[in-house]
């Protein structure tokens, strides 16, 4: 397999943080870095439709104290590198990593393979800012769970289809092993004892390691490593909002990592679009090429940039933020366990070759046992979900 020269390896300080008895910023908040943020924003994300009508983030907008982050686990400056590990426990609880790939030329292709799915497949958070699309093994509808390639195309070629799939999966793969040399061993551990596939597009035998291609400008760089995880969400302006779901959208291990590929300002704190651990008081002043992995059970998110609000499409205005992240799905392990992706088909030609999920009815079964139809037991979660955000 290939690996880098050693001595680009810098090493990296730990920092020992307790967690918070209230989560700073607090649950169901918009967090804001300055007024001129919070101005653009409040009025649009109260009086915005949902898609989710379970969804109680009708949330107010929070401005944010940095004075609050100093006090608690600190703010990681654009271009530090730190370890975040718990006085308590000893376990990691968020890595940063600038200049992960440090060269411009493959990360400008990573970038490029954010806009090119943002431009083909559809948005997958329909409530959250910005845009958001997930690439490589899905584990389909609710009614018929199996792992299968995922995401639907629009007006790509079927030439498109397996160019796009087959960059993708390198993509990731390169993502991966540059990450996996960097971070601490207890994280990379946690994605790979996991039973799933990796991304292996390129293999038909559902391998964990093998080639794959690299591209540096006009140059293609062939490899060898570890594939990466199963799936990847891609971003552009993507912003999460911290709450209800942010404790439910647990993934099969503890961790999530990110790469930021492209970033248009500067990291200044009232420019926006910046990551923090709210359950240690932790924010992490974004910046292109770097390297987030984070324990996703834990309270986190993204303020909210300074640009008028976009959702549901690409933004063209002078903030631009992209990037991957790689995770894995609390429902692979048991689909994988119980054979149900052992063949996970790979596309085939034709634009709706790697198919997803079909159109599901809107109108919602009937419980059986209280015989509460879907519409009722919907509006009945909302109305309990909306008095904890009361009580809380």
């Amino acid at each position: 397999m290939d690996h880098p020269a050693s001595e680009k390896i810098q090493p990296v300080r730990t920092v020992w943080v307790t967690r918070l008895a209230e989560p700073y910023p607090p649950q169901y908040s918009w967090a804001c870095d300055s007024q001129e943020i919070e101005h653009k924003w409040a009025a649009i994300l109260q009086g915005r439709k949902l898609a989710d009508v379970r969804d109680p983030r009708r949330a107010t907008t929070f401005l944010l104290d940095e004075g609050k982050f100093l006090a608690a686990g600190g703010t990681v400056k654009e271009d530090e590198s730190v370890v975040f590990r718990d006085d308590s426990t000893s376990e990691v609880v968020g890595v940063v990593i600038r200049k992960l790939i440090d060269n411009p030329g493959i990360l400008e292709w990573l970038d490029r393979r954010v806009k090119i799915a943002c431009h083909e497949r559809r948005n997958t958070r329909r409530d959250d800012p910005g845009y958001g699309v997930a690439i490589g093994y899905t584990s389909g509808p609710r009614k018929a769970r199996t792992l299968t390639w995922g995401g639907k195309y629009r007006k790509v070629t079927d030439a498109g289809v397996l160019q796009s799939t087959s960059e993708n999966s390198s993509a990731c793969a390169h993502v991966w092993n540059e990450a996996r040399r960097r971070l601490p061993q207890e994280v990379v551990d946690d994605f790979e004892n996991l039973r799933v596939p990796c991304m292996d597009f390129n293999s038909d035998l559902h391998e964990k390691a093998g080639p794959y291609t690299v591209h540096d400008g006009e140059k293609r760089i062939q490899k060898t490593g570890v594939y990466g995880p199963p799936q990847a969400l891609l971003g552009d302006n993507y912003a999460r909002f911290v709450g209800w779901f942010c404790h439910k959208e647990t993934n099969a291990g503890k961790y999530v990592v990110s790469l930021t590929t492209h970033r248009s300002v500067a990291a200044a704190k009232d420019e926006g679009g910046h990551f923090y651990i709210a359950a240690y008081g932790i924010q992490i002043r974004s910046s292109a090429d770097t390297l987030l992995a984070f324990n996703s059970q834990n309270l986190h998110g993204t303020t909210l940039q300074n640009m008028s609000p976009v959702w549901g499409k690409v933004a063209k205005g002078r903030f631009q933020q992209r990037g991957w992240a790689l995770l894995v799905p609390n429902t692979f392990p048991g689909l994988w366990e119980r054979g149900a992706g052992a063949k996970a088909p790979k596309p085939k030609m034709g634009p709706k070759a790697e198919g997803g999920p079909k159109k599901l009815s809107k109108k919602r079964p009937a419980d059986k046992a209280s015989g509460e139809t879907g519409a009722k037991r919907s509006r009945r979660l909302l109305r309990k979900r909306t008095a904890m955000m009361k009580a809380s």
